[in-house]
């Protein structure tokens, strides 16, 4: 007690309340401010470290010494009746008070004071600058007057990876989840363009401007954030930036109990103070959209964006990861209709890309009905009913059906534009299936993949100068990029028939994949190299592999590459070979196209032509309906293998009509097509193929 009595007449209490108070206002002001001047995060963190360093030594400062008339005297040397402590306890009792009022009234504005209309954006902001007439991304501008989406969307934004502010331990998905659900919101207002998760994440950590940033992504402005994640609390900043002067549109702090719920409310909130700001009114559809609730259980909500975060950076290979926090997404909550939905999307996903598993799609069909069931108008749903179809069954139209239905609740979403875009172009629609992917391209720039697959639209309807460009556009964002070399290498060969550069580029940037290997081997076979030839046969030797579109048999690879140099003894020993391996898998599983069409070209390499066209026809009649993929230069091969150039002909002829559905591979360059090159047929068709895509636009 005595203790007690010592402490408040030398003030060491009231220091205590006065610097806590204090400390908390200087740390609201600087919370606020700081962002304004773009300060980085560790600003705001030493300031609090020092403001927390401090406290100790103000209350021993305040036990030691006392503030007089005549100065600051240590406490020991002022006289008992001399002593003007409790007066100046007085004195700090009121600071104190008017201290709490201050930060109550910053609190207060902060979070209710009414905000005057955002300045409009003068429309310089609108159409130059990259804003909206395209991408320029390093390589230069690849959309511009043609870009649809410049029309229909004269809003962009680009919303960069939040900052991590948070003091717990493993936070960054939780981060990482806000991030992507608020470009999942905003995606939903039709009049925003918004770019994908896939090119912001690219500025993560950036040392980079918001001018250069936004010019980069060919966005007006750009949305900035932080999260702090604090016991049951989370509190979580964001500004709106304009990128013609850097100047701030909207700034708002958000600070509320840490409930799923309130997660969802404050990305709603965010999306329509950002609509607003950029003079726009979400429509009765869109402010249902942005404000569903996809969880009310935040463990199975954060289970769930981890699951979300490594499905988008696993797919294709191990999906172990994303499957174990779907399981305890939906062990947290069992109606959780997204959560199934993903869990359908993985299960076709195994499918598609490994095959390893023949109940995927069983798998697939219950977990899809049962998000049906809970809500089936959800986009996570339809999106995944869209790969079901696709992915599990190729049935196009349905898959199609459902993208569309996803793209009325999310127009802005780039993975349902791409998506939608591979659909049409294996339904045939190539040139709706190339405006898909330039607006998926515009939406999403450094998404790679995108830019390649755009190049061989551009080329397949004519366009060989705008496939060049892309191309190049992508490898000015990444120039080991394997796809873009590959097809650069593809694009060396179809017109100008420069080989030798096409294996330079192959030996030096691209590995072993299938589809590379296919394009090595025929590299190899179409310049005379028969020892590599031979070497590069192991394609498709992975009888699990769904990757590789025309999974064939290495033998019947041999036996075609000895055929083309002539050796027909030995290329009738693999055919032989190849034969007997794929008819006893064939006698296990007879619905097998791709074994089928490779057992129709080793048939019709051992000239058993009587055997190989039921085998053929079969083939055909089994293969899935693919305009994309349609022509195959094995099906061409059948009959010229089996001495019907006639036949031949007829084959080449229909594939190079429809260039659009199948790149064919420069007949005109390959030995295995010797028979036909002096044929007058053969000639004038490929003459009309090399005017077709030689066409620059």
């Amino acid at each position: 007690m005595q203790l007690l009595a010592e402490l408040k007449r030398r003030n060491v209490i009231r220091m205590a309340g006065l610097y806590l108070v204090g400390a908390w206002l200087v740390i609201q002001i600087a919370e606020t401010l700081l962002p304004i001047f773009h300060t980085p995060d560790w600003v705001l963190q030493a300031l609090v470290v020092l403001l927390a360093i401090g406290f100790i030594p103000a209350l021993v400062f305040s036990w030691i010494f006392e503030l007089t008339p005549e100065g600051l005297k240590r406490d020991d040397q002022v006289k008992p009746g001399e002593s003007v402590a409790t007066e100046t306890g007085r004195r700090m009792d009121q600071l104190t008070l008017a201290g709490v009022l201050v930060l109550l009234a910053v609190i207060a504005a902060d979070r209710y004071w009414p905000r005057a209309d955002a300045p409009e954006i003068p429309e310089t902001a609108r159409s130059q600058g990259g804003a909206d007439r395209g991408v320029d991304v390093q390589a230069g501008a690849i959309l511009q007057a043609e870009d649809p989406v410049a029309t229909r969307q004269g809003r962009s934004i680009a919303v960069l990876p939040f900052a991590n502010r948070s003091a717990e331990p493993d936070t960054q998905y939780f981060v990482d989840g806000v991030h992507d659900d608020l470009i999942t919101q905003l995606s939903k207002v039709a009049a925003l363009r918004v770019t994908s998760r896939t090119s912001v994440n690219e500025y993560r950590d950036t040392e980079k401007k918001i001018p250069q940033i936004a010019a980069e992504l060919g966005v007006a402005t750009v949305l900035e954030g932080a999260v702090q994640r604090a016991g049951n609390r989370v509190r979580i900043t964001a500004q709106l930036i304009r990128a013609a002067d850097d100047s701030h549109l909207w700034a708002e702090t958000f600070d509320r109990e840490l409930t799923a719920e309130n997660l969802f409310d404050i990305q709603s909130e965010i999306a329509g103070k950002i609509a607003g700001a950029l003079q726009t009114t979400l429509s009765p559809a869109e402010s249902a959209a942005v404000q569903k609730v996809l969880t009310k259980n935040l463990v199975a909500l954060e289970a769930y964006r981890r699951a979300r975060i490594l499905l988008w950076s696993v797919i294709q290979t191990d999906l172990t990861e994303p499957e174990r926090w779907l399981a305890i997404a939906l062990a947290e909550d069992p109606d959780f209709a997204a959560a199934y939905a993903m869990q359908a999307r993985i299960e076709i996903a195994n499918h598609w890309f490994r095959g390893a598993d023949s109940d995927a799609l069983r798998r697939a069909d219950l977990a899809l009905t049962k998000a049906r069931t809970l809500d089936p108008d959800a986009v996570e749903v339809l999106l995944s009913e869209g790969y079901f179809h696709y992915w599990g069954y190729r049935d196009y139209a349905k898959a199609l059906e459902s993208i569309d239905r996803a793209l009325v609740i999310a127009p802005g979403d780039a993975d349902i534009q791409g998506l939608r875009a591979f659909v049409l172009r294996r339904m045939g629609r190539f040139d709706e299936a190339r405006a898909g992917l330039r607006d998926a391209v515009l939406a999403d720039p450094l998404n790679l993949t995108y830019r390649t697959d755009l190049a061989l639209m551009e080329l397949r309807n004519g366009r060989a100068g705008a496939a060049r460009e892309a191309l190049e556009a992508a490898l000015a964002i990444d120039p080991g990029f394997a796809y873009a070399h590959l097809n650069l290498a593809l694009l060396d060969v179809e017109l100008g028939g420069d080989l030798a550069s096409a294996r330079t580029r192959m030996a030096k940037h691209i590995s072993d994949a299938s589809i590379a290997q296919i394009l090595g081997w025929w590299l190899a076979v179409a310049q005379g190299d028969t020892a590599l030839a031979l070497k590069l046969s192991t394609i498709g030797s992975d009888a699990d592999s769904q990757t590789l579109q025309m999974y064939l048999h290495p033998a019947m690879f041999r036996g075609l590459a000895l055929w083309a140099a002539k050796d027909i003894p030995a290329a009738r020993v693999q055919f032989e070979l190849a034969r007997g391996e794929l008819q006893a898998d064939l006698d296990a599983r007879p619905d097998q196209p791709r074994r089928l069409l490779a057992l129709c070209v080793v048939l019709s390499g051992l000239e058993e032509t009587e055997k190989a066209a039921p085998v053929c026809a079969e083939a055909d009649r089994l293969q899935a309906p693919d305009a994309w993929s349609a022509a195959t230069q094995f099906r061409d091969l059948a009959p010229l293998l089996g001495g019907d150039l006639d036949g031949a002909l007829q084959k080449i002829e229909q594939s190079l009509s429809r260039p659009a559905g199948g790149l064919p591979l420069r007949y005109d360059l390959s030995p295995l097509y010797a028979r036909l090159h002096d044929q007058p047929r053969f000639i004038a068709a490929m003459q009309r193929y090399r005017e077709f895509v030689s066409e620059s636009p």
